[in-house]
């Protein structure tokens, strides 16, 4: 017997400024059943590598346009640099503001990314290198 998504129909959903709500009782059941999302913010949500880990494993990386992740204190900057650089349709990508920015290596691989052409991308936290930056106009 299979059982099919309740949310399929939902493409877009945010959790913003929900740090309350639970990756592991709420956040990850939710994802479970809306395969076809294109747009999620989770920002400002306490969420963790395992919510990322989790949509690597789905169509997730095929599917979505909009990720936005501002304000994730627990998520850690290999997981994101490892998700973004699976996403193909990826436009808009927002990371600003995390405890933990994205480190030099995590930077190089979102900007060798398949969908880094059509990338609006917030890393505002982050510490940009001279080695960033020759990656960054390289790829413009």
């Amino acid at each position: 017997m299979t059982c099919e998504p309740l949310l399929s129909h939902l493409q877009r959903l945010s959790f913003h400024e929900c740090p309350i709500i639970s990756e592991y009782s709420a956040i990850i059941p939710i994802l479970t059943h809306a395969p076809n999302l294109t747009y999620i913010d989770l920002s400002g949500c306490s969420i963790s590598d395992l919510t990322l880990n989790f949509l690597a494993g789905t169509n997730a990386p095929t599917k979505l346009s909009y990720l936005l992740l501002a304000k994730c204190k627990n998520i850690s900057s290999d997981a994101t640099s490892s998700f973004i650089s699976k996403c193909t349709q990826l436009e808009t990508f927002n990371l600003y503001c995390n405890r933990t920015a994205i480190k030099e290596d995590g930077l190089i691989t979102i900007l060798r990314s398949p969908s880094v052409e059509n990338f609006k991308i917030d890393i505002g936290s982050s510490h940009i290198t001279p080695l960033i930056s020759t990656v960054f106009y390289m790829n413009i």
